[in-house]
């Protein structure tokens, strides 16, 4: 992945880890659940384009005025959105004990964590999980213990 991306590493949530490895020891490949958990990861992404906030809620900062009035020239007013290559860079990779999720981009890592008089505006959850993002794994992980108990 050439932009910016995350291994997802179930550290703070213990509950969900107990649940993994119970499932691991009926299936031993979580590739099914990692990618469910991808996918609801690259899910939220999106809907972090659409409100403008990072995975802890902050908004986004504001476009600078130069970069305000050359996109609404363009009739393009949204954060992070001229022409939704950046969003549709989102991905995700399953593997049998992780899921790797991220902007495919050169730029994403910009955009993501800053630089120069460029502000942070994340979308990915990295360096850790928003609530929401929190709640999809819980939800999923539990669905798929549930599904081999």
């Amino acid at each position: 992945m050439t932009g910016v991306g995350a291994s997802v590493t179930v550290t703070g949530l213990a509950d969900v880890r107990a649940a993994l490895e119970r499932i691991e020891r009926r299936t031993s490949d979580l590739t099914d659940v990692m990618d469910e958990v991808g996918g609801a990861l690259v899910a939220n992404a999106h809907m972090r384009f659409e409100d403008e906030r990072g995975p802890d809620g902050v908004p986004w900062a504001a476009l600078a005025p130069a970069t305000a009035r050359a996109k609404a020239k363009a009739g393009k007013e949204r954060i992070l959105t001229f022409d939704g290559h950046l969003r549709a860079s989102l991905t995700h990779t399953p593997a049998p004990r992780q899921v790797e999720v991220g902007e495919g981009l050169v730029y994403a890592a910009t955009h993501q964590f800053g630089r120069g008089a460029i502000p942070a505006r994340p979308s990915l959850p990295i360096p850790a999980l928003g609530m929401d993002d929190e709640d999809a794994v819980r939800e999923i992980v539990r669905a798929a213990l549930d599904r081999v108990l």
